[in-house]
This record gives C-alpha cells, sequence and structure tokens, in this order.
C-alpha cells in the first residue's frame, strides 16, 4: 500500500487515548502515520521512509523514536530542555528517561515510552497511560522485583516481630541481599505461606502490570516461589 492511501491523522494528532478511540482493526494501526510534533517527521507502528516509529509515552503524548532519545540523552543539551535540568515531555513536562527509584546500576532505559502497537491484540495489552488511570513508573520492572523481595523480608520480620526473620524468591533478582547470611538454623513459618502465595500471585498478575504499574510483564523462567524463615530460638536457647 502506498503512503498515499495511508491513513494520515492531522498534526498535533499526538495524544494516545484520544487517537485509540479511533483505531478498530490490525489494518488501522499499520496504516496509521502520525505526525511527530516535535520533528514533523512521519512516525508509525512499523519503520517508515524516515526510519521512526512512533513512542507513547506514559503520560499519553506520542513522539517518534528518534526524539525520545535525543531528549533522554540531552543530545542537544538545553535545545531539547531549554527550561528543565531533567529530560522531560515537551508538551506536559512529565520526566523522561530513568526511573527515579531505579538503582544506578541499572541498564533499563526509564520512561521512554512504547512503541505503538501493529495489531489489536498488542494495543489491548499496552500498559495503560495516566490519564487512563495508569501509573506514573516509578521504577522498572526488574528494580520493581527486587524491592518487592526486599521489602517482603521487612515485612516477614514486622510480622513475626523478630528481627532475624527473612524471606526467599526463587528465582531471585535480588541475589547480593537474599543470599547474605548464614541461614542454616533458619526454620520455616508455614503461617506466612497463603500470604507470600497471593502476594507474588497479585504481583505478577498482567492485569496489574497493564492497568497500573506502567510495565509490560517481567518474563521469568518458570513460576516464582518465595517461603519465610525465622531464627529457631528455641535451638539456640540451648
Amino acid at each position: 500500500m502506498s503512503s498515499a492511501t495511508k491513513e494520515t491523522a492531522p498534526q498535533g494528532e499526538c495524544f494516545w487515548p484520544f487517537l485509540k478511540q479511533e483505531l478498530h482493526s490490525d489494518g488501522a494501526l499499520l496504516d496509521l502515520i502520525v505526525t511527530c510534533p516535535v520533528c514533523t517527521n512521519p512516525m508509525s507502528a512499523t519503520l517508515n521512509a524516515s526510519g521512526r516509529v512512533g513512542k507513547i509515552l506514559h503520560c499519553g503524548h506520542m513522539l517518534c523514536n528518534e526524539c525520545v532519545n535525543r531528549i533522554c540523552t540531552g543530545a542537544n543539551g538545553p535545545a531539547d530542555n531549554p527550561h528543565s535540568k531533567r529530560p522531560e515531555c515537551p508538551f506536559c513536562k512529565q520526566g523522561l528517561g530513568k526511573h527515579p527509584q531505579c538503582g544506578l546500576s541499572c541498564p533499563d532505559p526509564g520512561r521512554v515510552g512504547f512503541p505503538m502497537p501493529k495489531s489489536m491484540a498488542e494495543m489491548a495489552s499496552m500498559p495503560r497511560t495516566m490519564p487512563e488511570g495508569g501509573a506514573l513508573p516509578a521504577c522498572c520492572r526488574v528494580c520493581r522485583m527486587k524491592r518487592l523481595e526486599r521489602e517482603t523480608r521487612k515485612l516477614m520480620r514486622l510480622i513475626t516481630n523478630e528481627a532475624k526473620t527473612t524471606s526467599f524468591f526463587e528465582p531471585t533478582v535480588d541475589d547480593e541481599r537474599q543470599n547474605d547470611g548464614e541461614f542454616s538454623d533458619y526454620i520455616r513459618v508455614p503461617e506466612l505461606q497463603p500470604l507470600l502465595d497471593h502476594m507474588i500471585e497479585v504481583f505478577n498478575d498482567p492485569t496489574i502490570y497493564r492497568k497500573y504499574a506502567n510495565l509490560r510483564p517481567l518474563e521469568q523462567h518458570g513460576e516464582v516461589t518465595a517461603r519465610a524463615e525465622m531464627i529457631d530460638r528455641a535451638r539456640n536457647s540451648t
């Protein structure tokens, strides 16, 4: 299909929550061309002649991938963000780039948006933008899981009222913290298992990712399990 026959959205029509309401088929998604409101180059769900893929930001605004990358890397210095010291959406000033609660060594690029969907199935699984009820994402998928593991250890200590209570996740994304210590004299706390099982189920629910977390689900190699253990005080008191 030639570019002349493709549906072209008018310049300025780059707000995903509005635009998606007019898209009802795979063909409509593949044929859609939107003008990037920053560089005025055409962008779409697939690489076009200008080499621009449209990105949907968490705030709902849309830019081409080249503009998002340029803004997030500060390639042109103040020219991209003349009134800000951090990368931001040029329209609503929501922060872009590195997630604020990701670790310094985290390689995730952060708030750089999601590519325009190529099918209705992709569109249905896309995380909600903030105007649709989605979150202002605080961290990436891996750091979110790492934070869950660390906060769960705190919760287990709070519930048992014992400083030497911990939890173990398998597989884990927090090897350094989970394996930091000697646990040969620890025993299972079976009463906490239902809580851990339910927490993991809810945490990994794709609906939670899509509706609230503004993240794609984390790909796990096998089922994630967790258990709680505390020091055997009876054994250590004799």
